[in-house]
């Protein structure tokens, strides 16, 4: 019987019904969506970054983390190579020579960070030739050329074609001189990338840096994030090299893990503010549906209905109600974050505000399950907790004075 004067009354004012519906539904969208689209912006950051500079796993000479050079590059045999591959979860591996210089053309000189690849492997690890926005790919030959980040050429005014002049210290102290034609120009998410990456075939590289079939890291990638520590522990076991360590992505780019938790740390304080101000909402509606059914609660009490009775039809009221907000919420959030996830949209004139922090210029989200329950759960608690306000106004009414109002 209850239930069944619960869910006529919920129908009986359309309007209140809707009004009550539509404070939750916008408590749950609000909070589902705020946090889909900052885990989504800072997970595209960080894959941007792993997918292009670290890898989700990498290997390295173990001097190499905290003194960058190519003295403390190193040898990787075919053996071992295969080794790495055919680990599960592997999906790429790319060998890495990498190291700085200055590159030079006509007057005008710049600091440029060199990356010598194997261009299939490249391409297959970081999608290399898709960032190419204007001429070729690079090629396998001995002075096949090179690419140049979009914002260096601007800087140095080079055409394609052009020759670019290299001087810088090589491996063992020895000084590295070079010149190599401009075939492509490419175009990151990463401002800084833009500014001063150069890449050329590992062959010119080792001719350029006296550093014959040295590596300064190995990157690999792996199905997805969480199997990093697993593809981690494996290659230790199967790589028996005192020489070499293993890395994490989240050792070699602490910094970035540190500002994420920060943000996280504010994001607590933001999204509470917001939790207040949906409990006031939702908590209006609640005052709203009380005092606009005051006399007819009278009336029920007065004509020999107990206080329990009415306080449970009340409150299974809101619960229903409550539900169909949250289910609408929960779509409306769906339909949303899936949208900005396979199209992201790009945020106009903030680019370079964006840019300076590492961010791509888009508002993008994600669609993660965790996300969504753990909002409506906190949604659903703060719905519990003001589920109680009727029925202590039930409980403290007094039929005579609810008959009079």
């Amino acid at each position: 019987m209850i239930w069944k004067l619960a869910f006529r009354n919920i129908w009986r004012n359309k309007r209140r019904t809707l009004i009550t519906s539509a404070s939750v539904m916008f408590a749950g969208f609000l909070t589902i969506t705020m946090s889909s689209i900052e885990t989504g912006m800072w997970e595209k950051m960080l894959q941007n970054v792993i997918d292009q500079t670290t890898g989700q796993v990498q290997i390295q000479s173990k001097k190499f983390f905290d003194e960058p050079t190519l003295d403390n590059s190193f040898a990787f045999s075919e053996s071992e190579f295969k080794k790495v591959s055919q680990i599960k979860h592997v999906t790429a591996v790319n060998p890495r020579i990498e190291s700085f210089s200055l590159a030079s053309f006509g007057e005008k000189t710049k600091p440029v960070y060199i990356i010598g690849v194997n261009p299939d492997l490249e391409d297959v690890m970081t999608a290399l030739k898709k960032r190419v926005v204007k001429g070729g790919y690079l090629g396998t030959q001995k002075g096949s050329g090179i690419l140049l980040g979009v914002n260096l050429a601007k800087n140095l005014n080079i055409l394609l074609g052009d020759s670019l002049a290299f001087f810088g210290q090589g491996y063992r102290g020895v000084f590295s001189v070079g010149m190599l034609p401009v075939k492509g120009f490419v175009k990151f998410p990463l401002e800084d990338m833009n500014n001063q990456m150069v890449y050329m075939n590992q062959i010119d590289a080792w001719e350029l840096f006296q550093a014959p079939e040295l590596y300064t890291q190995l990157m690999i990638r792996t199905k997805s994030n969480k199997y990093t520590d697993p593809v981690k522990n494996e290659i230790k076991e199967n790589i028996k090299n005192d020489e070499l360590k293993v890395y994490g992505w989240k050792e070699l780019i602490p910094e970035l893990v540190e500002a994420k938790e920060m943000d996280e740390s504010t994001t607590v304080i933001t999204m509470s503010i917001l939790y207040l101000v949906v409990s006031f909402g939702i908590f209006g509606t609640l005052l709203m549906l009380i005092n606009e059914r005051r006399h007819e609660m009278g009336v029920l009490l007065a004509i020999g209905m107990k206080k329990r009775q009415l306080m449970g039809i009340v409150w299974l009221e809101f619960w229903l109600i409550a539900i169909l907000g949250l289910t609408m919420a929960m779509i409306l959030s769906l339909c949303i974050t899936t949208y900005l996830k396979w199209f992201p949209v790009p945020l106009t004139g903030m680019e370079e505000v964006y840019e300076q922090f590492g961010f791509e210029a888009v508002m993008t989200a994600t669609v993660s399950l965790k996300i969504f329950i753990t909002e409506l759960i906190k949604v659903t608690l703060i719905v519990s907790i003001l589920s109680l306000f009727p029925v202590w106004k039930i409980y403290t009414l007094q039929p005579l004075d609810a008959l009079r109002s």
